[in-house]
């Protein structure tokens, strides 16, 4: 069965950054010889058009045995009129249709709130949240719950997210957060470490910016979920390669 869950190591996924199908399924074959554990495919880079059911299967069975990660979020969305969060979110039952394994739902959906660190306590958008993961366990999907807060974060904002998360009832929690010093990052380790302890759930707790590194490197290690990576040769700034991530976890001892 295909799954995120269960590793006794970090998940290898690597982050398909082409923006048409054709070129998408070539990452694929490339990524499946360099030893990846699983894909996320962010649907919206890709033209509307390109999102039918022929293409997506036909990614998703390129994957063979591997699990996918999907996203769909609306500020990176290929179509300049952003879709609604309830067309987003059919594009995303529709992929998990098709194959996908682990579905991203946003911590704000159906309530944006991009500066209130991508988190709504809206008791009617909360309560559709929770109808939409239960669909998605009900259909045999997995579900991430993300929010990307693009600052840093005290731990006790970062705490009230992820036990959110939680009580939601996904079955990974995602925070995003940054760090430009030296003092943030070594905050971020600390977090890291304690959302161990304080969440029962697998977390993948990342964070962006001139520190983020060394956190993206070590942090997957040290909360055993996600390492989201890219191919040798793709754009990554902070993000590790494949090759990055294996090479880490061989050092530890981990088996690949």
């Amino acid at each position: 069965m295909k799954s995120f869950l269960g590793y006794n190591r970090p998940v290898i996924t690597t982050m398909l950054k082409s923006t048409t199908i054709k070129d998408v399924i070539i990452d694929i074959e490339s990524a499946l010889k360099e030893g990846t554990d699983a894909f996320c495919l962010q649907l919206e880079k890709f033209d509307p058009l390109e999102k039918n059911e022929a293409n997506l299967k036909e990614v998703f069975a390129t994957m063979g045995d591997k699990p996918c990660y999907i996203t769909n979020y609306r500020r990176d969305n290929f179509n300049k009129n952003v879709p609604s969060d309830e067309e987003l979110t059919e594009e995303m039952l529709f992929a998990l249709s098709c194959g996908a394994t682990l579905f991203d739902v946003r911590s704000d959906l159906f309530d944006p709130r991009p500066d209130e660190n991508e988190i709504t306590f809206n008791e009617n958008a909360v309560r559709k949240q929770i109808e939409l993961i239960k669909e998605v366990h009900r259909l045999g999907g997995e579900v991430i719950m993300s929010a990307h807060t693009f600052r840093f974060n005290p731990y006790n904002e970062i705490l009230e997210i992820a036990k959110a998360q939680e009580e939601r009832g996904a079955d990974i929690v995602k925070i995003v957060t940054s760090a430009e010093t030296e003092e943030e990052l070594q905050a971020h380790f600390e977090a890291t470490l304690n959302l161990n302890k304080d969440i029962n759930k697998p977390t993948l707790f990342l964070c962006n910016g001139s520190y983020s590194r060394k956190h993206r490197l070590l942090g997957p290690v040290l909360s055993s979920s996600l390492y989201l990576s890219v191919q040798q040769g793709k754009p990554c700034g902070f993000q590790p390669t494949m090759a990055d991530a294996k090479q880490i976890l061989k050092t530890i001892g981990y088996d690949l």
